[in-house]
């Protein structure tokens, strides 16, 4: 696999991730919904297991299909 880059797309009714390459390339991709909820606070306290939740997915899915993941910083 070529480097690639976690890209997240926070909603107010779903967290959006992937890893995406240079080239634009969608390595892998998911979804993890969450309730609305009008209070603003509420929501925001639903993103971070949310990202946790599809940081896992994606984990499991580059694995599944034998791809390595090294994280830089």
């Amino acid at each position: 696999m070529s480097d690639a880059i976690l890209c997240v797309d926070i909603g107010t009714t779903s967290l959006k991730a992937g890893f995406v390459t240079a080239l634009g390339e969608v390595v892998s991709i998911c979804s993890v919904r969450f309730n609305s909820a009008t209070d603003k606070y509420h929501i925001a306290r639903k993103w971070l297991p949310a990202f946790k939740s599809a940081v896992k997915k994606l984990g499991e899915d580059c694995r599944e299909r034998k791809l390595s993941l090294v994280i830089k910083a």
